[in-house]
């Protein structure tokens, strides 16, 4: 392991009385928004989308900016974290320690916070990976989170449906369709 970045998947599928639960608790950061955030900022980096020197602005409710923060500390990027008022100082502390800036903005509701990391991504030297618009949201949890799950599944089960929380809509879609194309 060269990086914290490549303890990221490869979490455990145990199965409670017959429910199979994914333990995305265990990736660095403390979420599943580890695997979004490595994905899309190593993709934007091999489409040039990103570079050393940028900054990365990401609008989040706590998790993904957590996430965020974590990787761009490891790959040397500079970290903005656009939250609404009104989150738990535990979630900017957490950005703040991996070295992020955190705006607050508007109050319980993401949506200011959006419109600002629309606005800064358009600007030279910064990137906005833009979670709840970003096809790579959905790719990337058909890519990998999928697969990774019905690798770990025993053969010849498949699962019946996937529960979730939803934010972005992601993890949903995208594992869903990993689900659908087998």
């Amino acid at each position: 392991m060269e990086t914290i970045l490549d303890a990221i998947g490869n979490t455990p599928l145990i199965n409670i009385e017959g429910i199979w639960v994914k333990m995305e608790y265990l990736n660095p950061s403390g979420s599943i928004k580890a695997r979004i955030s490595k994905f899309m900022i190593e993709r934007a980096e091999r489409e040039g989308l990103l570079k050393a020197g940028d900054t990365i602005v990401e609008a989040s409710s706590g998790n993904t900016g957590n996430a965020m923060s974590m990787v761009a500390a490891v790959k040397g990027y500079k970290m903005l974290v656009v939250m609404p008022n009104g989150m738990s100082p535990e979630r900017t502390a957490i950005s703040r320690a991996f070295g992020a800036e955190v705006h607050t903005m508007g109050d319980f509701h993401v949506n200011d916070a959006l419109a600002e990391v629309r606005r800064l991504g358009e600007l030279p030297g910064y990137f906005a990976p833009q979670q709840f618009d970003n096809e790579w949201n959905v790719d990337e949890n058909r890519e990998w989170l999928g697969q990774e799950i019905l690798h770990q599944l025993p053969t010849g089960v498949l699962p019946d449906l996937v529960i979730g929380g939803v934010g972005t809509g992601g993890t949903i879609v995208g594992v869903g369709q990993a689900f659908k194309a087998v």
